[in-house]
């Protein structure tokens, strides 16, 4: 019969373990109720937005507005939304953000209140760009909530709760129609604006209360420690059996207690890949002092994070170009009505939720399996196939084909929105993801600006059907871009979250010195107490 013992813990496989319950003893597991907070908080923000939409009209007649003036109306409120990002991207990664993300509906709500009463349109255009600048507080792409669910949650569980996260804004729209139709009809369009508003005003004070601040970075330090403890793990049963046995930890009976110990030490030994300073990419300064300069080191150098920014980039033009044109092009190829054209959009929403949260759910299925990088594979296959569906809804003729491709093209177009925010916190350092996320925003700005205006010169020009497929060859380019990733993702990754070891290293030796220092006064003082 053969003998059983236990494979032996190794001396670095005991410092991961108790590493990994020091930070265990720091790090509560957040329900998922603060996550639906924080889509609670994008889907109103989105709100606005679509509220605005349905009553233009209104507004044009009650101020006396051109068409061009509600253009700007709406073009200003985007750029303050897309400037806001930069300063409340660096007081994400400074203050306690969900101070900035319950706070901010306070003045938000006030600007709504104040485009309900606004006596001139020039007190409204005042209040509607003051609004724009609070966009960015609790938003999809604001700092403030992408930080924060990244520091709640494990690593394996991001892409799902990302994704859950990104459908807030589509539920935005989506609702918006209904909720703001039934207050409009009921209260006008000034009393719409002022009861969104003072709900936004409840609705902050609400978030204040239940929202909690999570310390930073624990959750990839976490990950990177229990990974290499299930590394040596692997590796020590592969060294003693010659394969893998999950679950099995005997070794043949040929083998004594000390040949299994000095197996299993010298495993540990030739692994090369260890966590904290050996990684061959440590950084000396800490992430909490960090200099404008080093975040700009560490995101340039970042070859994943460059390549989410051109995908983001490139997919927000793309979105913001087909937001302004399509229900136009339907109108003027398909001969729809106003109301047709606003049930395609409407229902163009919906099906996009499936689209944000199939991507969550396979991405978050290849992160389970051990494959994360190929959540860049979805990402492609979403940007391709948007090429195609999108294509084939200009070309074609038949009225209802076409809606059908231009309803699957936008499943495909949301497909990598949670996994994109997933894999951006996967490699930025959880203190500088604030910032990272003010990096994008410029050329947000200049995408979500320059996409309505470049599609109507081209249309005025080849006319808009031709104008419209010049976003086939873009995501085609973008689909190929995001391919790079797949090969990208690893390094930057396994960098970021052996920084997060190194950082919470430096922390947990302040607080034990704080706490040797804590001491070393008390006995003092008792000392002295003594004396006297």
């Amino acid at each position: 019969m053969a003998r059983t013992t236990t494979l032996p813990i190794t001396p670095e496989m005991q410092r991961l373990k108790q590493e990994i319950d020091t930070i265990d003893s720091h790090l509560p597991r957040y329900p998922m109720q603060v996550l639906y907070l924080i889509v609670f908080a994008a889907s109103l923000e989105a709100f606005d937005r679509s509220l605005i939409a349905l009553v233009l009209e209104d507004i044009r007649r009650s101020f006396d507005a051109t068409d061009g003036q509600l253009g700007f109306l709406t073009g200003a409120f985007g750029f303050m939304a897309a400037v806001g990002v930069v300063p409340l991207g660096i007081l994400t990664d400074r203050v306690k953000r969900v101070r900035i993300i319950a706070l901010g509906f306070f003045p938000w709500g006030i600007a709504m209140m104040l485009q309900g009463v606004a006596p001139t349109f020039a007190l409204f255009f005042l209040a509607r760009m003051f609004n724009g600048a609070l966009e960015a507080t609790a938003g999809q792409e604001a700092p403030a909530p992408i930080s924060l669910i990244g520091d709640y949650f494990p690593v394996e569980d991001r892409t799902r709760v990302y994704g859950i996260h990104g459908m807030g804004q589509v539920l935005g729209y989506a609702l918006a129609p209904i909720f703001g139709g039934i207050t409009a009809s009921i209260f006008g369009w000034r009393g719409a604006f002022i009861f969104w508003g003072a709900f936004g005003l409840a609705g902050g004070a609400a978030l204040s209360v239940l929202l909690p601040e999570p310390p930073r970075a624990l959750q990839d330090a976490r990950y990177r420690l229990q990974t290499r403890y299930l590394q040596l793990r692997l590796a020590q049963r592969r060294a003693t059996f010659g394969e893998d046995t999950p679950g099995v930890d005997s070794p043949p009976e040929t083998m004594t207690q000390e040949e299994a110990r000095e197996t299993a030490e010298q495993t540990a030994l030739d692994t090369s890949e260890v966590t904290g300073a050996t990684t061959g990419y440590v950084r000396t300064f800490d992430y909490r002092n960090a200099t404008t300069r080093d975040v700009a080191s560490v995101l340039f150098r970042n070859k994943t994070y460059l390549i989410m920014a051109i995908l983001i980039v490139g997919n927000i033009f793309g979105v913001a170009g087909v937001s302004t044109w399509m229900p136009t092009f339907y109108r003027r190829y398909h001969g729809m009505s106003v109301t047709g054209a606003a049930v395609v959009s409407a229902f163009n929403a919906t099906t996009a939720l499936g689209g944000v949260y199939g991507g969550a759910l396979l991405g978050g299925l290849l992160v389970k399996i051990g494959k994360p990088n190929l959540r860049f594979a979805l990402i492609a296959f979403g940007q391709l196939g948007t090429a195609v569906l999108w294509g084939t809804a200009m070309v074609t003729t038949f009225t209802p084909f076409s809606i059908h491709f231009f309803f699957y093209g936008s499943i495909c177009v949301t497909i990598p929105i949670g996994i994109g925010l997933a894999i951006r916190a996967d490699v930025v350092h959880p203190h500088f993801r604030g910032r990272a996320q003010s990096v994008i925003g410029p050329p947000r700005i200049i995408a979500t600006l320059l996409a309505p205006i470049l599609f109507g010169l081209l249309s005025d020009t080849i006319g808009l059907r031709s104008a419209m497929l010049t976003l086939v060859p873009v995501y085609a380019a973008m689909g190929l871009v995001a391919i790079l990733g797949i090969w990208t993702y690893d390094h930057d990754a396994a960098e970021m979250q052996a920084e997060s070891v190194r950082q919470h290293t430096i922390e947990e030796a302040e607080r034990s010195d704080a706490l040797e220092d804590a001491k070393r006064i008390a006995a003092e003082l008792l000392g002295h107490e003594e004396t006297s």
